[in-house]
């Protein structure tokens, strides 16, 4: 996995892991904190590993170069393979249909694209800054000349 897709894939997994942290401790009518339970845990976990796999997934082969705008297949795939395992978890539930999995799935994508952009470009700017520091006198305009 390449250092730049590891990135991505930490920021967009920790964009969905610590809301759901947050939701699954939500203070109680008294304003204490309820404790986190194992099932919470390991839907967190369950997301994490979705979104840190999903590079894995999709590696391209030996000599073969990604596109562009390949920043977003992480938020993407990840969000894609959290549906497929949520809907089988939900394969008993009649009314769970393929219209849910597809609005969970373009909400999780929603959510996680700007996690996703936001590491990228960070990354594109320090190693562009980076390269300016060092003494390479490249262009370093986001625009093509």
């Amino acid at each position: 996995m390449k250092r730049e897709d590891f990135d991505v894939s930490v920021a967009v997994g920790l964009g969905i892991s610590i809301p759901l942290y947050m939701i699954a401790t939500l203070p109680d009518a008294c304003g204490t904190r309820d404790p986190l339970t194992l099932g919470d845990a390991a839907v967190m976990a369950l997301a994490f590993g979705s979104y840190m796999t999903a590079p894995a997934l999709l590696r391209l082969p030996p000599g073969r170069r990604g596109a562009r705008l390949g920043w977003w297949r992480t938020p993407v795939s990840g969000s894609l393979l959290l549906t497929v395992v949520h809907g089988f978890w939900r394969v008993l539930s009649a009314e769970w249909g393929v219209e849910q999995s597809a609005m969970l799935w373009l909400l999780l994508c929603l959510w996680t694209l700007p996690f996703a952009a936001a590491a990228h470009y960070s990354g594109v700017m320090l190693r562009g800054l980076k390269r300016r520091r060092e003494g390479s006198h490249d262009d370093i305009s986001i625009l093509r000349r």
